[in-house]
């Protein structure tokens, strides 16, 4: 029956179908349905050209759908409640996370990396609130500036409005572009290098190894192999703090490299002992790590190869 709508809504719908056409052409978009959506508009997976005349999928990633003049922030209060629920959504993100701004009069949809929000998470456990500030399309080089905050009055989170800028767009869909098939794959070749630059830092944030690779200067539409990219390092001077955490991420890689090197007889498997004694006094060596540690230090002693303790096992 006839009723009426939210202008907001009705405008947020539209984008999204403007979005859903033009990302259609490089990527297998899933849309989230309205009352499911609590951040994510669509699920992506790039489509991947076979010479077979058939196409597969790689690379997931989700969206953000916007308008042009629509802002994006996280956290913040309102009605007087503080929104860190949204701030703590952005922790438990496990895909690569775009903000797709679209304009609706051309049409076209761009493509923001929100690479900077890791930058603010890493320096402070519970922002008060994170405005994302976004630039036009340019076809000149831009230099990304850092992240900066101002102090409020508040007693709520760190009590800091965290600016992030996050420039203009990496990339600009347009039909015009999207039918013609060697910018269509230089569009899909750029996105891939960003969603696995972007799963790359989800994945450090989510092992707590505070190293965050990001955009450094670019443009829009620019090929990745011009595109630089800039790494900042975190740390904390608090004794104790993180360690447990990086301990836990660096077990897994430590122990694998020793059991290589210990089957192929290298003695360089040896200069692994005084880590493998860190990560055992810090509680976190696994069984397999102990029984690794016990026949290095075995096999070091009888001044054999590291592989002369798993013969005498057979």
């Amino acid at each position: 029956m006839p009723g009426k709508q939210a202008s907001f809504a009705v405008a947020g719908a539209q984008n999204e179908v403007v979005a859903e056409d033009l990302i259609g052409r490089l990527a297998a978009p899933v849309r989230v349905p309205r009352q499911h959506d609590f951040g994510v508009d669509f699920y992506c997976q790039l489509y991947m050209p076979n010479e077979t005349r058939s196409v597969s999928v790689t690379e997931v990633f989700t969206l953000q759908v916007k308008g042009q003049s629509e802002g994006l922030q996280f956290g913040g209060a309102q009605n007087g409640e503080w929104r860190d629920y949204e701030v703590a959504w952005l922790r438990t993100l496990a895909t690569p996370h775009f903000l797709a701004r679209v304009d609706a009069a051309e049409p076209a949809v761009e493509l923001y990396c929100l690479g900077q929000i890791w930058r603010v998470l890493w320096q402070t456990p519970a922002p008060y609130e994170i405005t994302c500030t976004t630039e036009a399309a340019t076809s000149q080089m831009y230099q990304r500036l850092d992240v900066h905050y101002e102090t409020l009055e508040e007693t709520l989170g760190d009590m800091r409005r965290w600016n992030a800028p996050i420039g203009p767009p990496f990339l600009r869909l347009t039909h015009a572009d999207l039918s013609n098939p060697t910018r269509r794959e230089q569009a899909r070749r750029l996105l891939a290098f960003l969603i696995r630059v972007e799963r790359a830092n989800l994945l450090r944030f989510q092992q707590r190894v505070a190293v965050h690779k990001g955009l450094e200067t670019w443009s829009t539409n620019l090929s990745s192999q011009y595109i630089l990219l800039s790494e900042a390092m975190f740390w904390s001077s608090v004794p104790g703090d993180n360690l447990r955490e990086l301990g836990e991420a660096l077990t897994p890689g430590v122990v694998n490299l020793g059991a290589h090197l210990q089957w192929q007889n290298d003695k360089d498997a040896y200069r692994l002992i005084p880590i493998l004694r860190w990560l055992e006094t810090r509680g976190v060596l696994d069984p397999m790590g102990k029984g690794l540690l016990e026949g290095l230090m075995t096999a070091e002693a009888r001044g054999e190869g590291p592989a002369a303790i798993l013969n005498n096992r057979k």
